[in-house]
């Protein structure tokens, strides 16, 4: 995955947050790992500014919770596509293996839920089964690893007075439960009468028109309320994330990919379309240039499968 050698007196980060952290660092708690309700109502404009602040830009959170022994950071580009991800209804990214497009879906809608109270998302993939398996993958495997921070906001679950997992998993599902009430989960099969805020839709090219139109998309028909019952018009609701690799045209995916741009072109500030090819990977390590090469003086070239899987046409 995406990993970047620097130094942490050279981080930057952006004053919003700089505040946010003096701010934590000057406070002192008598409960370790517990914020008092005593420090939450005296300082709620701060605890205020500095969630918008991240929801907005969520690759600053992941500089402030990456581990002091870790050379983590993501790079320009895929900072650029996460804060697309994390500000759009809907958005499109058509990028080649190696650039963690997935990784970065996941971990936008994570912490959209976890800084949202109730909010509840999805991703749904070719089959359940994959979904499942990928989702445990990125966010068990990955998020966690990288983030260890993150585990804290699941609800963990007491089962006959022991404490489990705080997700479930099973051979076709996939359920991760934060403690103000929200989730992120996997749909697939019979979903109709189920609501959702927004949902990741892995290698749309894969995935049935029928099923994205008639069932998926309709999961995000109600706009998330408050706990009043308000709904934040500022907030972008039923947010929509395709991410794939280069298909084919006249396909499902094709047609959202141009539907996307076209919206993109009326209003920029709500939809994104972004793509990238193998030059990406290639220009931050992630690919070896070595293996391209191979790969156009092959005997057994493909000119087509090539540009499909590394060029994103």
């Amino acid at each position: 995955m995406i990993a970047k050698k620097i130094k942490s007196s050279k981080r930057r980060t952006e004053k919003p947050i700089q505040n946010y952290l003096d701010f934590l660092n000057s406070m002192t708690q008598q409960t370790p790992n517990v914020v008092r309700k005593e420090r939450i109502d005296k300082n709620f404009n701060k605890f205020g500014e500095a969630i918008n602040t991240l929801l907005v830009y969520p690759d600053l959170l992941s500089d402030i919770m990456t581990p002091k022994d870790s050379t983590f950071s993501m790079f320009f580009s895929q900072r650029m596509v996460l804060r697309a991800m994390s500000r759009s209804r809907q958005s499109f990214f058509t990028f080649t293996r190696g650039f963690s497009k997935s990784f970065l879906a996941f971990y936008s809608r994570y912490v959209a839920t976890m800084l949202t109270p109730r909010h509840k998302s999805f991703v749904t993939a070719g089959t359940k089964g994959q979904a499942a398996s990928i989702a445990q993958e990125k966010i068990v495997d990955d998020l966690w690893v990288r983030f260890p921070l993150l585990q804290n906001e699941m609800q963990k679950m007491r089962v006959a007075g022991q404490l489990r997992n705080a997700f479930v998993r099973g051979t076709d599902y996939a359920e991760f439960r934060f403690a103000h009430g929200g989730s992120f989960d996997v749909v697939g099969g019979t979903i109709r009468g189920f609501r959702r805020n927004s949902g990741i839709f892995e290698e749309v090219i894969q995935l049935e028109e029928l099923f994205i139109n008639e069932q998926a998309i309709p999961l995000l028909n109600k706009p998330r309320e408050d706990i009043r019952g308000n709904v934040n018009h500022l907030e972008p609701h039923a947010s929509k994330i395709y991410i794939t690799t280069a298909g084919y045209q006249g396909t499902f995916a094709y047609r959202k990919q141009i539907e996307t741009l076209c919206y993109s072109v009326i209003d920029p500030t709500r939809y994104a379309i972004m793509g990238g090819s193998y030059k990406l990977p290639v220009q931050h390590g992630l690919l070896q240039e070595e293996t391209i090469r191979e790969l156009i003086s092959s005997t057994s070239y493909d000119r087509d499968s090539f540009e499909r899987e590394f060029m994103s046409i």
